[in-house]
């Protein structure tokens, strides 16, 4: 078994989360945060706005994935000409999986979809004790 987490990262270091959100037209997830902010200790130098795929956990990568492209779309998110310059964008993949080893397949019209849109690729993978954890 094991669990997916996708999320859209837009990451700058000119402007705010409250900035980026009003350009963006669209409010960024609680993950998120500001230049100046404490994060593991240290002062981020970047502001990094996310967005968090809304499907359960336990469905597919392939889901995951319509859903984030879905939602960046209705939104406008990746318009031309929206996005402020110097701005790089991640698609974050976690797996937090409870066997002995993980695997994911990322069809290739997602590949596509990235490549379009200049989109970095992250994935990390969690290793769990028996499943039975609340993620």
């Amino acid at each position: 078994m094991k669990h997916i987490v996708v999320t859209l990262e837009i990451s700058t270091k000119k402007h705010s989360i409250q900035e980026l959100s009003r350009i963006l037209g669209s409010e960024a997830n609680d993950f998120s945060y500001s230049i100046g902010d404490i994060r593991g200790g240290r002062v981020s130098e970047y502001t990094v706005w996310k967005l968090e795929s809304r499907i359960s956990k336990t469905a597919d990568l392939t889901e995951h994935l319509n859903n984030i492209q879905s939602i960046v779309s209705k939104k406008r998110i990746l318009d031309a000409g929206k996005l402020p310059a110097n701005c790089s964008i991640l698609l974050n993949i976690g797996v937090f999986y409870y066997t002995a080893y993980c695997s994911i397949t990322i069809p290739p019209d997602h590949w596509k979809w990235m490549d379009m849109n200049n989109i970095s690729l992250e994935i990390n993978c969690y290793p769990c004790s028996d499943g039975s954890d609340d993620l």
